[in-house]
């Protein structure tokens, strides 16, 4: 699968404290027609810890217990909209799906103007 905006990555971020290193799904950010091989891109971290009802910085993503057939997906989770870190694609440990267009619009419309605004983008 190719990189674009609204792919599903795994990547290892750092919590919104700036500690704790996990390798986590994120969605890449990044318009695609700016993704360049070998640059870095912007991801949206995602959690699948959350408080119900969902805050609103938070955008839920499809899933399946067998993996989802759009997002590939196996548990409940939700792009943090606001934790937002710049990653090298050559960390990027996985490509999994792609984020569904309504849930994609959703998670840009939260997007800061300037993500260097948002959680240490690093």
């Amino acid at each position: 699968m190719r990189l674009q905006q609204g792919s599903i990555v795994w990547v290892t971020v750092i919590d919104q404290a700036g500690r704790n290193p996990k390798c986590r799904p994120a969605v890449v950010l990044t318009p695609t027609n700016e993704i360049e091989p070998g640059e870095s891109v912007l991801v949206a971290a995602a959690t699948s810890t959350f408080p119900s009802p969902l805050p609103t910085n938070h955008v839920e993503l499809p899933w399946h217990r067998s993996g989802h057939p759009v997002t590939g997906l196996n548990r409940r989770c939700a792009v943090v909209c606001d934790w937002i870190q710049e990653v090298r694609q050559s960390a990027i440990v996985k490509i999994g799906g792609i984020v569904p267009t309504a849930q994609l619009a959703a998670i840009l419309a939260q997007i800061p103007a300037d993500p260097d605004d948002s959680t240490d983008a690093k």
